[in-house]
């Protein structure tokens, strides 16, 4: 956005992936993994933006 300027609507997303390795306690040798991700998307509309060094 350029200074001065009025505001604007903005697309957003967000990508969060989560990798679990497990394992069963005590032996048995049962071990895995998952991995889950998850995305999500929002529309934004900003009406007033301010400069911060």
């Amino acid at each position: 956005m350029d200074q001065g300027s009025a505001g604007g609507k903005f697309k957003v997303s967000a990508t969060a992936t989560w990798a679990v390795g497990w394992q069963v306690a005590g032996g048995g040798g049962e071990t895995g993994q998952l991995t889950e991700v998850r995305n999500s998307q929002v529309a934004l509309t900003i009406i007033e933006s301010q400069a911060v060094n």
